[in-house]
């Protein structure tokens, strides 16, 4: 068995069996096929519904399967240490007014961050 298949058979018992409040899942891309990825995607978020469910995540094709709303950036400074922060709530009415344009006309929201238009918000 691959690792792949490994880890997605793993991913669904544990949305399946698990019955904690929050499941948190580190890089779910890795090792998982990409046209696999988008369907293990939307299984979390219909398991989203019951349990709170945190991605860790360096992929844009991730970033494409979640609204604006669910996104939040973690980053880390030596002054104040871990930052969470809601990605929509921070971004200006400008920012955010242009980010709706591109989603609209141009592009997704992975290929927005992976050109860095997140980087600053």
């Amino acid at each position: 068995m691959s690792e792949g298949t490994f880890k997605t058979l793993a991913l669904i018992f544990y949305l399946v069996t698990d019955k904690s409040s929050i499941l948190l899942i580190e890089e779910p891309e890795v090792c998982v096929h990409h046209g696999l990825l988008n369907s293990i995607v939307e299984l979390l978020d219909i398991y989203s519904k019951d349990k709170q469910i945190i991605i860790s995540t360096h992929s844009d094709a991730v970033l494409d399967k979640l609204r604006i709303d669910n996104v939040f950036k973690v980053k880390r400074t030596n002054e104040k240490g871990t930052e969470v922060s809601s990605i929509k709530r921070n971004m200006k009415h400008i920012e955010l007014k242009a980010l709706k344009n591109y989603l609209l006309n141009d592009g997704s929201l992975g290929e927005y961050w992976k050109h860095g238009d997140l980087e600053n918000v």
